[in-house]
């Protein structure tokens, strides 16, 4: 609450400006607490709790904060409720720490919130919420779960740089703002066990979904990337192999260095085996040969092989030919990883 809050933070929040350029806060708003209101605060809330200290569960169910709320930096040592609050003002839990169940369901922040560097060591339930403004979840740490189901964000909303510990946040119905902020986030490892990577999928699924509405394609990706490992642990041995070597090849479509390294690699064993096993009755080709039709071996869709090598290929050995053909058939699928990748990549954002 302003009224708490140092000397030093409140003239930071006199010095804030709006969009127009003023004051974001009046000087009745920021005013302090007189001795004889602290008092009576400190009853109110002993009243309310039956404690001196604040130990325990606290509740602030349905509550209507007013006035600018502050509990930056605040430890919450137990479970704490805001089921139903409503924020009229600022509100802020900036570095606050959660260490017990932490519950917004169905809170209302009308002005912008702020949980920047907030750790949450127990789940955080911010199910139903309202964001009637920006709301900034940067470097938050979630150790457990996070859930934003039917949550409305109105306004710039930023998870950059965000830990998620042990599960993506769950946003399934919910509204994302096209300012929203991704980058730099930490994501959980993907579960070994089924049901952890069918809960990991949903939540995967609809956050891709969302980038994809916003067209932010790289953030769009991430999601798809994480999608799909979470399919290949459900689908299991062998079933996950086509999508492992999809990912192994071409992360998933996003690298372009991937299959170029596939193809260098693939052009060298080539020429390993056609330099002294490729001529007739397993003779040695040229080494310049050799190493050209190595190459022309991966771009087996354009006429190069044929017209340049066309007196080589009428003479190859038998394990010549069949190293050409397995050249030949893998470098269509690395040319096709490439484009894939390069679409991507430079689609139209």
């Amino acid at each position: 609450m302003a009224g708490l809050i140092d000397d030093d933070e409140r003239q930071r929040l006199a010095g804030l400006k709006d969009g127009e350029g003023k004051p974001r806060f009046s000087p009745e708003e920021l005013k302090p607490y007189s001795d004889k209101e602290k008092a009576g605060l400190l009853l109110t809330f002993n009243a309310r709790r039956n404690k001196a200290l604040p130990e325990g569960p606290i509740d602030f169910r349905n509550t209507d904060f007013l006035c600018i709320f502050s509990a930056a930096g605040f430890l919450f040592s137990d479970t704490v409720s805001f089921n139903g609050a409503i924020f009229s003002n600022w509100a802020t839990f900036e570095g606050a720490i959660f260490s017990g169940a932490a519950d917004f369901v169905g809170v209302t922040f009308s002005h912008f919130s702020l949980f920047f560097g907030a750790t949450f060591s127990d789940s955080g339930d911010f199910d139903g919420v309202t964001f009637s403004d920006a709301a900034n979840f940067a470097g938050v740490i979630f150790s457990s779960q996070a859930h934003f189901i039917n949550t409305s964000f109105t306004g710039r909303t930023s998870f950059a740089d965000c830990k998620f510990k042990t599960d993506p946040p769950d946003l399934r119905g919910a509204d994302l703002h096209e300012a929203s902020e991704w980058h730099g986030v930490t994501w959980p490892p993907i579960p070994e066990n089924t049901e952890q990577a069918q809960a990991h999928l949903y939540a995967y699924e609809h956050l891709k979904k969302e980038m994809e509405r916003l067209k932010k394609h790289e953030d769009e990706h991430v999601f798809f990337t994480r999608e799909l490992r979470c399919r290949e642990v459900i689908a299991g041995f062998p079933r996950h192999l086509v999508s492992r070597l999809y990912g192994g090849l071409s992360a998933y479509g996003w690298s372009i260095l991937r299959p170029l390294q596939a193809m260098l690699a693939l052009w060298a064993a080539g020429l390993m085996v056609l330099w002294p096993l490729g001529g007739p009755d397993y003779s040695a080709l040229a080494q310049h040969t050799a190493m050209g039709l190595s190459f022309a071996n991966l771009f087996a869709l354009l006429p190069l092989r044929k017209e340049v090598f066309a007196t080589t290929l009428e003479t190859l050995s038998p394990l010549a030919h069949v190293v050409s053909a397995g050249q030949m058939l893998a470098g269509i699928v690395l040319l096709f990883l490439l484009g894939l990748a390069l679409r991507n990549r430079f689609r139209m954002k």
